[in-house]
C-alpha cells in the first residue's frame, strides 16, 4: 500500500492541470471555498453538491499557491484510493489465506481506475467507501447481528456521502440478503431449509425495518414541505424524474455488462458466474463466508451496472465505467477465491461463463464507442481506442480482441490447472498495468492541452501574479471563447478569478450569471442591484473585446483589464477565431467612437500556402440595432492577397457585418486535423 500510494502520488504529477471539466472545476472551487464558509460555495453562489469529497480535499487549499494545493489534492487522492485496500484485504482474509488476500489488494491497486487519482473526481472518495459498503454489508450477512447490521447500514450511508450514487447499497443489502438465503436455504438438507430461512429471515428485520423507516421519513419529509421526492438529490434531480425507454435502457445495461466484464479481463467475471453456479448445488456449497461474499458481489454488480446503464441511455448515451469501476476490487476476489478452490470447471458452468461475457464484449458497437468520448467516462476502452489508431480500423481491432477474448477463454477453461494457477493471475496483473500505462499516457496528453488551451505557455497564475490573489476578477464571456476550457483554465489557477459573467454566449455546462450589453457598450451583470460585487474592478475577456479601461496584463489568448464603473466596452468583434480568421461572416460593434473618427477600415487577407479559390468579400455599415446600411463596398480577394475596405461611419455607434465567400478547410489541402470552415483573415481600424 505504501508503495502504491508513492507511485500513484508521483505518477499524478504527470498530470498537468485539471482537464474533467467542468466537473474538475466544481469540486475544486467549492472545496476551496469551503475552508472559509464551511459551505459549498461556487461563483459566490451555493452549490447543491450531495458529496463529502469537497471536504475530504479542502486542506490541501492552506497551501500559498495554487500549484501547490493541486499537488496536494492529487497527494490526498492516492491516499484516500490507497485505503479502499484495507477493507479488501479484510474481506479477502475471511475467504482466502494471507497471500491470496495480498494477491487480491496488487491486482486492486494495478486497476487503470487508480488515474483517477490525479483528477479532482468524487471517484477518488467513493471507491474506498463502496469497498467499504460492500465488506460490511457481507459480514452483516455472515454474522446478521444487530451491530454488525448498523455498521453496514452506516457505511452505505458514508458511500452515499461520497457520492449520491451510492444509495444503489440501500437495494443492493436487501437483495444480497434474499441471495444468501437462497444459497443457504441451497445448502441446508431439503427438512431443514424452511425453518433455516425464517429463522435468518427474523435475524435481517433490523436492517430492513432501518431501510423502511428511512424512505417513510424521507417521503414523509418531502410531503410536508410541498417538495417532489427528488428534490433531497440537489444536481440529481433530473436523474429520477426523466422518462427512460425501456428497449435502449436495456440495450445500454447490456453494452455496460460487457464493457465491465472487459475492464476487468474477462476471467474475473467467469470466476463469478462458475462460483455462484457452484454454490447454487448442495453438494458444492461453500462455507457462510463466502455464501455472503456471492451474494453481496452478485447483488452489487446486478444493481450498479443497471443503475449506470440506465443513467447512459438518457443522458449520455456512452459507457460510463467511470460509475462502476468500483466493482473490480470484488470481482478480483472472486477471481482468487476461484484459484484456491482448485480451478473448478464444471463442464456447463464453464461454458457458460465463458460464453456470457464474450458475446456481451463482442456485440459492443465499437463503430459509435470508439471515438474521443472514451477519454473521460470510459478508461477500459483506451486501450482499444489507441490499438484501433494503430490499426487503422475498426474491424481489425474487433479481430484482435476476438482473438484476447479466445485466449482468456482458454486460460480460464482449458489450460492445465497446475499452470494455469499461475498463468491466470500473472495474465491478469500483465492486462492491468498495460491498460494503466495507456490510460495514463492519454490523460497525459489530455491535460498536456488543457493546460496550455488558449495559447497559455507561461504560468497559469499570472492573473494573481499581476494583481494579487485577494483581488476580484471577473471573466466576460463571449462566443470567442471557442474553447470553454480557457475561461476554466484561468478561473481554477487563480484564486482571484471569482465570477464568470455570460454576454454573447453562456458557459455550456455550469450555470454562469447573465449580463446584457446595450447600445452604449454598457456590461449589465444580472445581479442584485445592492450587491457590493455589482460593478467589478478587474475582467477577463478574449484579445476581440475591446474593454474601456487600462490593459493591465495578457496571456495566451487572454487579456486582464483594469476597469473604472461602470464596466463597458469600446468594441466587439465576433466571428473571428483566435488565431484571426473568419467564417462565412463576421460582425464587427462598435460602441465608443475616438474623436473625430470619420471611417472604418477593414483589412482583409486570404492566406496564400494553400491553394485557396479567390473570394468575394463584402461589407456593410449601419447603426447599431437596425438593419439600416449607410454604406456597402465588395472586393476581391486572391489567396496572399491583402484589400482594405474603406466605409464613412457618422457619430452614432455602428457595427460592420462582414461576409466572405467560398470559405475553406485547412483538412481540404493535406492531412491536418484542422476542419473548420475559414473565409479570411480580418482587421478592424477606425479613424
Amino acid at each position: 500500500m505504501v508503495a502504491s500510494f508513492v507511485s500513484r502520488a508521483l505518477l499524478a504529477q504527470k498530470v498537468l492541470a485539471p482537464w474533467e471539466l467542468p466537473d474538475e472545476l466544481l469540486y475544486a472551487e467549492t472545496s476551496r471555498n469551503f475552508l472559509s464558509s464551511l459551505h459549498y460555495v461556487f461563483r459566490d453562489h451555493s452549490a447543491a453538491l450531495r458529496t463529502i469529497y469537497p471536504a475530504l480535499i479542502s486542506p490541501a487549499w492552506l497551501a500559498g499557491s495554487v500549484h501547490t494545493s493541486y499537488v496536494l489534492v492529487k497527494v490526498i487522492n492516492a491516499a484516500l484510493m490507497t485505503l479502499g485496500a484495507i477493507p479488501l484485504f479484510l474481506w479477502s482474509r475471511r475467504l482466502v489465506a494471507p497471500l491470496w488476500a495480498v494477491l487480491v489488494v496488487v491486482l486492486y491497486l494495478a486497476m487503470p481506475g487508480f488515474v483517477y487519482s490525479a483528477e479532482i473526481l468524487t471517484e477518488n472518495a467513493f471507491l474506498p467507501a463502496a469497498m467499504l459498503a460492500l465488506f460490511a454489508i457481507a459480514v452483516a450477512l455472515e454474522r446478521p447481528t444487530v451491530p454488525f447490521q448498523l455498521l453496514a447500514l452506516g457505511a452505505i450511508a458514508l458511500a452515499t456521502a461520497a457520492r449520491l450514487q451510492g444509495i444503489v447499497f440501500l437495494i443492493v443489502f436487501p437483495t444480497a440478503i434474499g441471495l444468501v438465503l437462497l444459497l443457504d436455504a441451497l445448502a441446508a438438507a431439503p427438512d431443514e431449509r424452511r425453518s433455516l430461512v425464517l429463522a435468518k429471515v427474523r435475524r435481517y428485520w433490523p436492517s430492513l425495518a432501518v431501510v423502511v423507516f428511512l424512505a417513510v421519513c424521507y417521503v414523509g419529509l418531502e410531503l410536508v414541505r410541498g417538495a417532489s421526492l427528488s428534490r433531497g438529490l440537489g444536481t440529481y434531480q433530473q436523474i429520477s424524474s426523466a422518462h427512460y425507454e425501456v428497449g435502449l435502457a436495456l440495450r445500454w445495461i447490456l453494452y455496460h455488462f460487457g464493457e465491465l466484464a472487459f475492464s476487468v479481463g474477462l476471467i474475473p467475471m467467469s470466476a463469478l458466474i462458475v462460483l455462484f453456479g457452484l454454490a447454487c448445488r448442495r453438494e458444492t456449497a461453500p462455507k457462510p463466508a463466502e455464501r455472503a461474499f456471492l451474494a453481496v458481489t452478485t447483488a452489487s454488480v446486478f444493481w450498479v451496472v443497471i443503475q449506470v446503464g440506465l443513467f447512459a441511455s438518457r443522458f449520455s448515451l456512452r459507457i460510463e465505467e467511470r460509475y462502476m469501476f468500483n466493482l473490480a476490487p470484488a470481482l478480483f476476489l472472486a477471481m482468487v477465491v476461484w484459484l484456491t478452490r482448485g480451478l473448478p470447471r464444471p463442464r456447463a458452468l464453464t461454458v457458460a461463463a465463458v460464453l456470457v461475457p464474450a458475446v456481451f464484449l463482442l456485440v459492443l458497437p465499437y463503430r459509435s464507442l470508439l471515438s474521443q468520448t472514451v477519454f473521460n467516462d470510459t478508461y477500459g476502452l483506451i486501450p482499444v481506442w489507441r490499438l484501433m489508431e494503430r490499426l487503422g480500423s475498426v474491424d481489425d481491432t474487433k479481430l484482435v480482441l476476438a482473438g484476447g477474448v479466445l485466449l482468456a477463454g482458454l486460460l480460464f477453461a482449458a489450460v492445465p490447472r497446475r499452470v494455469a494457477l499461475y498463468a491466470v493471475p500473472v495474465s491478469l496483473l500483465a492486462f492491468l498495468v498495460v491498460s494503466t500505462n495507456s490510460v495514463l499516457g492519454t490523460v497525459e496528453h489530455l491535460s498536456s492541452s488543457a493546460r496550455h488551451a488558449g495559447a497559455l505557455t507561461g504560468n497559469p497564475s499570472w492573473i494573481d501574479e499581476s494583481i494579487g490573489k485577494n483581488s476580484r476578477v471577473d471573466v466576460i464571456y463571449t462566443k470567442d471563447f471557442a474553447d470553454p476550457h480557457v475561461a476554466w483554465q484561468a478561473e481554477f489557477w487563480n484564486r482571484s478569478v471569482h465570477r464568470l459573467f455570460g454576454l454573447t454566449a453562456q458557459d455550456p455546462s455550469i450555470p454562469d450569471l447573465t449580463a446584457k450589453l446595450d447600445r452604449r457598450g454598457r456590461v449589465v451583470p444580472l445581479v442584485p442591484a445592492g450587491s457590493p460585487d455589482r460593478n467589478p474592478r478587474y475582467v477577463l475577456t478574449t484579445a476581440n473585446a475591446d474593454v474601456d479601461g487600462r490593459r493591465v496584463a495578457s496571456a495566451g489568448q487572454l487579456v486582464l483589464w483594469r476597469v473604472p464603473s461602470p464596466l463597458r466596452l469600446r468594441s466587439l468583434v465576433q466571428g473571428i477565431t483566435p488565431d484571426g480568421y473568419t467564417s462565412a461572416t463576421a460582425t464587427y460593434r462598435r460602441f465608443v467612437q475616438p474623436p473625430g473618427a470619420t471611417h472604418v477600415d477593414l483589412f482583409v487577407t486570404r492566406p496564400g500556402f494553400w491553394p485557396v479559390p479567390t473570394a468575394r468579400v463584402v461589407a456593410g455599415v449601419g447603426p447599431l440595432g437596425s438593419d439600416v446600411i449607410w454604406s456597402k463596398q465588395g472586393a476581391r480577394v486572391r489567396a496572399g492577397q491583402t484589400v482594405r475596405i474603406s466605409l464613412p461611419i457618422r457619430k452614432a455607434p455602428f457595427r460592420v457585418r462582414l461576409s466572405v465567400s467560398p470559405t475553406f478547410s485547412p483538412s481540404q489541402f493535406g492531412p491536418y486535423p484542422d476542419t473548420r470552415q475559414l473565409g479570411a483573415q480580418a482587421r478592424f481600424v477606425v479613424r
